[in-house]
């Protein structure tokens, strides 16, 4: 598979605004030439750099992981005798239209 190293070139004053913001910077990352093409493609489609992109895929990617996490966490404590006793207190009627699947 063939890379490209996408190496984001920042003007003085987008650098200012990182350092004052404390964000730093990602010089070379190697990815591979066709995701590149699309990264390019949806940025200029949707209006914002690469750079914006960029950041805001490691922002969905993070958070997307802290979930996983958070969840692992919160089933540890899960209980499937109290699971089982709240959804027997859930009365059994036909479901609305809206509610199946078809």
């Amino acid at each position: 598979m063939k890379t490209e190293t996408l190496q984001i070139i920042i003007d003085t004053n987008v650098l200012l605004s990182a350092l004052r913001n404390k964000m730093s910077v990602i010089e070379n990352v190697a990815v591979p030439e066709s995701l590149l093409k699309q990264v390019r493609e949806l940025s200029e489609k949707e209006g914002i750099t690469v750079d914006q992109f960029v950041s805001s895929a490691i922002a969905e990617k993070a958070s997307a992981w802290t979930t996983v996490e958070y969840l692992k966490e919160r089933a540890k404590h899960g209980s499937r005798e109290k699971f089982l006793q709240a959804l027997s207190k859930v009365p059994k009627v036909e479901l609305d239209e809206d509610d199946k699947i078809n």
